[in-house]
């Protein structure tokens, strides 16, 4: 089925004499598809520069307008769908006939469903209605009572019996998240109720019911996206996730700050967080606050790494120290009929490593490996020392006390320059000519490389020897550092055996 827009519900809804009225095209009869609404009008807010545009709020089905009517005078929730992948009367009628009979039914609100409710472009499509809610979503509410830690414990034992309600009635939500919880304060007392029941579930579904609404990101398990069908547990993580993010409020406000809540869609938690919970900054901060919330959240991380949906558990046996046992594999069934009973099963022999029972032994032999290779590197080295050739051991006898040569710098070289200055030829046909001269002299002046040899042998007649003893105290500092780390690795293996 085909819905209409969202522009296209606001331009019907200002209008609701059409809106909420059919007529009949064989007998020609108007008939009010509402009789409440149709005498009705939408609330209008005043948005930039002044312009009045209808109230209104969208999810990810339905959109919600907030209507006024004279007799009787009140306000209603007027929830108008664009978009479903499931049929809305059937699930509605349902919804309605499966809480009547449930004793967690004061959290929920009433409402009618009439699969004719409103009239858009001369076609009839379903609408809720019901009585408009004065309170504030979970997330605000938490916001403007950051620094009454009583108040936020309060809070977080009415989520606690909420959680514990649905399961016990066999109800779940299906998108538990900030959004869909409104705080209702009357005379100091808090309540809370539930509004969105898009995705609701009872127990008596069975596996019938398809997960088709996934639920806000940052509320759900990483495994609700590839949950076929839904069940119980559906919310069982979704509010732990609150019920901590309030406790862990109420212990440090400051903790809204620090991760910009105001930006973020949800709570405490993101999605990232439940992929990679060892990379989450969040539950490093949580892990320091004292118990339970320490605990709670070792228990929150501890879930995230599940692979099995149905391991996860509700709220109350999560604080109690409680967890669900995991259900047996069908392969388990047909293998072992006697799954269940006491008798005990033989114990399987673990095998003696071979490899860690020599450990020491091969850690010794390597040592000595690595003192063997050591010594021969040194013997080797020592030998090609004592191999050099007669002009070093002459510059050898000299090295108590060698002599400073005196070295003379080398004079420059004496490069002839040109008698004649080019002149300055302003025709164009003479000015690459003139280039090309003054590039050749240049070239000219330059001294071959052989000539600076021979001016540096000539200023200087010891050169060579002046280069051998160069050559010798170098091998010479290299021999010492080479000692040096010989000696430093045999006090490294020595230090490892003591410590050993």
């Amino acid at each position: 089925m085909k819905y209409p827009s969202r522009s296209e519900y606001c331009s019907a809804i200002r209008h609701p004499k059409i809106a909420f009225r059919k007529t009949d095209p064989v007998s020609k009869r108007s008939r009010d598809l509402d009789p409440l609404l149709v005498n009705g009008r939408a609330v209008e807010k005043t948005a930039a520069f002044g312009t009045k545009t209808i109230w209104s709020a969208s999810g990810n089905f339905a959109i919600v307008f907030k209507y006024e009517t004279p007799a009787p005078e009140k306000t209603w929730a007027v929830r108008c769908f664009y978009r479903a992948n499931y049929n809305v009367s059937r699930h509605y009628q349902n919804v309605l006939k499966q809480l009547k009979k449930r004793a967690c039914r004061h959290y929920f609100i009433d409402f009618k469903c009439q699969t004719e409710g409103i009239r858009v472009l001369g076609k009839c499509y379903p609408l809720l209605r019901m009585e408009w809610l004065d309170g504030q979503n979970l997330k605000k509410f938490i916001k403007a009572n950051l620094g009454n830690k009583k108040k936020l414990q309060q809070l977080a034992d009415l989520v606690f019996q909420l959680a514990k309600d649905l399961r016990e009635s066999g109800v779940a939500h299906g998108d538990i998240q900030h959004g869909n919880i409104i705080v209702v304060e009357e005379k100091g007392k808090l309540a809370l109720k539930l509004i969105d029941y898009d995705s609701l579930y009872f127990v008596e579904d069975g596996d019938t019911v398809k997960n088709s609404i996934k639920g806000l990101s940052d509320y759900q398990h990483p495994l609700r996206k590839r949950l076929e069908y839904s069940c119980l547990a559906i919310d069982y993580f979704p509010f732990l996730v609150i019920y901590l993010s309030i406790l862990a409020l109420a212990e440090d406000k400051i903790l809204w700050d620090i991760h910009n809540l105001d930006d973020r869609e949800g709570l405490l938690f993101s999605e990232q967080d439940f992929a990679l919970p060892d990379r989450s900054k969040i539950f490093t901060a949580l892990s320091f606050l004292p118990p339970p919330i320490s605990t709670l959240a070792d228990r929150l991380k501890e879930m995230c790494r599940f692979s099995n949906f149905k391991l996860i558990s509700p709220l109350d046996f999560v604080v109690a120290g409680r967890s669900v046992s995991a259900p047996p594999q069908q392969s388990s069934w047909a293998a072992n009929p006697t799954w269940g009973t006491t008798q005990k099963q033989p114990r399987r022999k673990k095998r003696k490593n071979k490899r860690t029972a020599n450990k020491v032994e091969r850690w010794q032999a390597g040592r000595k490996s690595a003192i063997a290779a050591a010594s021969q590197a040194m013997g080797k080295t020592l030998s090609s020392l004592k191999n050099r050739s007669p002009l070093f051991d002459r510059f050898a006898k000299q090295s108590q006390n060698p002599p400073e040569p005196e070295i003379q710098p080398l004079p420059p070289p004496e490069v002839p320059l040109p008698d004649e200055r080019l002149a300055w030829d302003p025709r164009p046909s003479k000015v690459k000519a003139s280039y090309q001269k003054e590039a050749s002299d240049r070239e000219a002046a330059i001294p071959p490389t052989s000539a600076i040899v021979k001016v540096s042998s000539s200023a200087n007649p010891n050169f060579k020897q002046q280069l051998a003893r160069f050559a010798f105290n170098s091998l010479e500092t290299c021999q010492t550092l080479l000692q040096k780390s010989t000696e430093a690795m045999r006090d490294l293996i020595s230090y490892l055996d003591k410590k050993r």
